[in-house]
């Protein structure tokens, strides 16, 4: 989703543009509309407001603008997906035993 309002250096809420379903302690990334990347910033809901309005865990260090075209973007990194394995080896000769996946999007989603 995308701020909706932009957000100020000290400002510890936020408005989404989109509904969204992201429980009270999710972890959250808002994207850097500056030039330098390093303005991104990692935050926690604490708690809900109103209907898509948030209160994050610690006031915000940069501006981020919530005014479209250039809105922020906001993503929900508590539901990432982590796949790990135990890395094993072949006892005959050594090599490693390694398996592939694939991500795919398909027109069914």
């Amino acid at each position: 989703t995308f701020l909706k309002g932009s957000v100020y250096p000290g400002d510890t809420k936020l408005k989404f543009q989109n509904d969204v379903d992201w429980p009270i302690g999710s972890k959250i990334v808002v994207a850097s509309t500056d030039w330098d990347a390093e303005q991104t910033e990692e935050l926690d809901l604490i708690e809900s407001v109103a209907h898509n309005y948030y209160v994050v865990s610690k006031p915000f260090q940069f501006a981020h603008s919530g005014v479209p075209p250039t809105a922020a973007e906001v993503g929900l990194l508590s539901r990432n997906i982590r796949i790990t394995s135990v890395c094993d080896v072949n006892k005959n000769d050594q090599r490693p035993i390694c398996g592939h996946f694939v991500i795919s999007h398909t027109p069914h989603g």
